[in-house]
């Protein structure tokens, strides 16, 4: 299993909120534009709230939301 450095992902993706990206969903669909959000929940990690990001905004549209376990590649383009 390929493993990175813990969290250094989520501020990677927190970064690049108002980025243009292309992404990938786990069936084939290739989407692009611009990250403007990022959805999270609260998680109870050892007795602490920690926030675990849960969707992708794009296009400033609240509508146009793809879940994190949808989504097969994130590039920034």
């Amino acid at each position: 299993m390929n493993r990175m450095i813990s969290g250094s992902w989520i501020d990677d993706m927190v970064e690049s909120v108002g980025k243009h990206i292309s992404l990938e969903t786990k069936d084939g669909v290739v989407r692009e534009g611009r990250m403007t959000g990022l959805s999270s929940m609260t998680l109870v990690w050892n007795n602490e709230n920690v926030e675990i990001l849960t969707e992708v905004e794009l296009n400033g549209d609240p509508y146009d939301r793809v879940p994190l376990d949808r989504i097969k590649e994130i590039t920034l383009i």
